[in-house]
Parts: C-alpha cells; sequence; structure tokens
C-alpha cells in the first residue's frame, strides 16, 4: 500500500503490520496504462469511434452525421472522460445506457458537456 512520501522524496508503504518501510527513487519508463484510472487522452473529429477504458476523450467539431461511441465489454471500474464540444445537430451516441444517480438513462451526450462515467456495479454511471 502506497502511503506517501518522506521528507526526504522516498515513497514510504505500509507493511500488512502498520510498520512503514521506505524504497529508493521509483520511475516510470513507459506509460501506465490501466482501465480504472485516465491515462490517455485522444481527441475524436466527425467520426464513430470504439472507446477504451481509461482514457479521456475531447469530442470536438461540429459533426456532420450522428455518430457513435463503441464501448467496450465493461468490466468494474472500468473509467471513461469525455469533453463533448459538439453544438451541431447531430449527436454523439453511446452503445451503452449510461445511468444517472436517480438511475434515469440515456445514450444521447448533450453538447457543450463533460461526463466521466465509471462501470459500477453493473451499470455505466455518471460520476461526476
Amino acid at each position: 500500500i502506497v502511503s506517501g512520501v518522506g521528507q526526504d522524496g522516498n515513497i514510504k508503504y505500509r507493511a500488512v503490520n502498520g510498520h512503514y518501510f521506505e524504497t529508493g527513487d521509483v520511475t516510470v519508463s513507459q506509460s501506465i496504462i490501466a482501465h480504472n484510472i485516465i491515462g490517455a487522452t485522444a481527441t475524436q473529429t466527425d467520426a464513430n469511434f470504439s472507446a477504451t477504458a481509461g482514457t479521456a476523450y475531447v469530442l470536438s467539431g461540429n459533426n456532420s452525421a450522428t455518430r457513435t461511441i463503441t464501448m467496450p465489454t465493461l468490466a468494474e471500474g472500468d473509467v471513461f472522460e469525455f469533453y463533448n464540444e459538439n453544438t451541431s445537430a447531430n449527436k454523439w451516441v453511446s452503445s451503452a445506457t449510461i445511468y444517472l444517480s436517480d438511475n434515469t438513462t440515456f445514450t444521447t451526450l448533450a453538447d457543450d458537456t463533460n461526463y466521466i462515467l465509471r462501470y459500477v456495479g453493473g451499470k455505466l454511471r455518471v460520476s461526476n
């Protein structure tokens, strides 16, 4: 379990017995890829696409036709971000049903709206 960083900049870990130990410097040599944190960004312009968990998407421009975001087979904890800049009559539509906190659902993303979506308890939920 990562607990924080000591004054010397070393990462502190807490062992099961509650005692702490420190490591030296940690270097990430490649991108962190995970489905339950945002680790990548992409811009989508006026075309259907398949979403990948762990990615923030800017949906830019004005669509010339309704465009579909194909969601992957969802796993518990999957997270997506969509920043919808579209203002045309042609919308972005999710292939998966999206749930609001009151359990109402939608698939069409509202224009000029940002969404943080997380798959929890068998539902793709708006978490922002």
